[in-house]
């Protein structure tokens, strides 16, 4: 037993109840609400499915930094195949970059290595899915700009090129690209549905509010929604959807479809600039030092793919009652992510893809079996990278590393 017990327990103690009411706690009383989210929510179990082919895609990343301020970043990631080789990718990057910088680099690395492996995996796939672990949305809104890090400020650009390879690659041999989420944080379902009730009652439009160019308690004021400030105030909370369908849902299935835009404001604004410049006049006033590291064709090819992509059609998705609802995302070629403004309900989302999620369902604690496995071998250790990444460095170099490192790095 730790030393510390007896405190954290006397912790819990003194303020039991009020602990309790917190978990227990939820803004989510309003009838309007559970009534909009129930005619939202169609409750059918899907039957599993013999699927041709599954290529399931997942990341690991760790990282040092060493005194002089030198970041050293190990990414990797893993396509687990069921109908060929696995695809494996790995990326080594020593750069200098402030902690923003860097987080940015740092998730751009790893989502192209996610690509990368994916594009291994499936190239010789004839039928099937390829599936990564997370949100599409966020593997299509990547910034057109490049990173403030001392290499690879182009690393957007390449992410941006190589997602256009894995775009084109689904396509021509009409496999399914899917985003699976099991911890989606998304709010879109819930603030759509209040979008829709508000908007069907009075004369607000949502378009400052959703871009936070406002706040609540302005847009209450400016369009005289008083006596809807209560359902306006859960549009802005933390509550996500997975928080919202918890509460007022139970049963197996999904909710209404949604195709998914431009509803992040900055992506919004520099995406508008791209256009109205266009990619060559864009990459020469904005990415001078990405252009030096791959060319100006390179990036005003990333650019104009950039404007091209998909948008996204998502559902939250339950496989069973009582459990978590999982988000899944498909692109939507109908209308392209820049020129989508919003959030809309559409009327369909593919069934098999569905039955083949549910193929791989395996309870609570393993919600996909194939990403389960990517991730197991994707993920990177401290231990890992401690007694076989570091000491492979020493090794190639001829160093001791550790010299160089903080003294928190070093191992005893």
């Amino acid at each position: 037993m730790g030393e510390f017990t007896d405190l954290f327990v006397s912790s819990i103690k003194s303020s039991d109840s009020e602990i309790m009411g917190k978990l227990e706690e939820s803004d989510l009383e309003l009838k309007e609400l559970e009534s909009l989210v129930q005619d939202s929510f169609h409750a059918e179990g899907f039957e599993e499915i013999e699927q041709n082919g599954v290529v399931a895609v997942d990341a690991g990343r760790n990282q040092v930094e060493f005194r002089n301020g030198l970041r050293m970043l190990v990414s990797r990631a893993q396509a687990h195949s069921t109908v060929g080789e696995d695809g494996r990718s790995l990326s080594l990057d020593f750069l200098r970059a402030s902690r923003g910088s860097y987080r940015d680099f740092r998730s751009a690395t790893w989502q192209l290595q996610e690509v990368e492996a994916a594009l291994n995996a499936a190239s010789e796939m004839e039928d099937g899915v390829v599936m990564i672990d997370g949100s599409l949305l966020t593997r299509l809104r990547v910034m057109p700009s490049e990173l403030d890090v001392s290499d690879g400020k182009s690393r957007n650009m390449r992410l941006i090129n190589r997602f256009q390879d894995l775009l084109d690659l689904v396509e021509e041999r009409d496999l399914d690209l899917i985003g699976v989420s099991k911890d989606s944080e998304t709010q879109v379902f819930g603030r759509k549905l209040i979008e829709n009730y508000i908007e069907e009652r009075t004369d607000a439009e949502f378009k400052q509010l959703r871009y936070q160019e406002t706040d609540v308690g302005e847009f209450v004021r400016e369009n005289s929604l008083s006596e809807h400030e209560d359902m306006l105030r859960l549009y802005s909370s933390a509550f996500t959807d997975n928080a919202i369908l918890g509460r007022l849902t139970e049963q197996p299935g999904l909710t209404r479809p949604l195709r998914v835009g431009m509803i992040n404001r900055e992506f919004r604004k520099r995406t508008e600039r791209l256009k109205e410049a266009g990619p060559e006049r864009y990459a020469d006033r904005n990415l001078q030092g990405a252009v030096e590291e791959t060319g100006s064709e390179f990036v005003t090819d990333a650019l104009s793919s950039l404007l091209e992509f998909p948008s996204i059609r998502t559902v939250h998705w339950r496989p069973e009652t009582g459990a978590q609802p999982i988000r899944v995302d498909i692109p939507d070629h109908s209308e392209s992510l820049v020129d989508c403004e919003g959030v809309e309900f559409v009327d369909r989302f593919p069934k098999h893809i569905l039955r083949v999620l549910q193929s791989g369902y395996a309870g609570e604690s393993m919600h996909n079996v194939w990403i389960s496995s990517a991730d197991s071998s994707a993920n990177l250790k401290n231990s890992e990278m401690e007694n076989v990444f570091l000491p492979l460095v020493s090794k190639v170099l001829e160093t001791d590393l550790q010299q160089y490192m903080k003294r928190r790095d070093r191992r005893a």
